[in-house]
């Protein structure tokens, strides 16, 4: 479990990271003359990253929760 958590976070934050990335850079002209769907895009990029972030920072917890659940299900 603490594998499976753990590569889920590191290929989540990649994949965020390339998104804001690549927004950044093939879209600044537009995301600096106000375009608004080139904001949105970024500004969910932006969360998914904070997402990755808290998989990483909680993974113990979120692997604790997990086997606590599927205990509770044999039960």
């Amino acid at each position: 479990m603490h594998k499976f958590v753990l590569s889920f976070t590191v290929i989540f934050l990649l994949l965020a990271l390339t998104m804001v990335f690549s927004i950044l850079y093939f879209n600044l002209p537009l995301l600096l003359n106000g375009n608004k769907i080139v904001l949105f895009g970024l500004i969910n990029s932006i969360l998914l990253v904070g997402v990755g972030i808290f998989f990483l920072v909680f993974k113990d917890r979120i692997i604790l929760y997990f086997e606590n659940y599927r205990r509770e299900k044999r039960i």
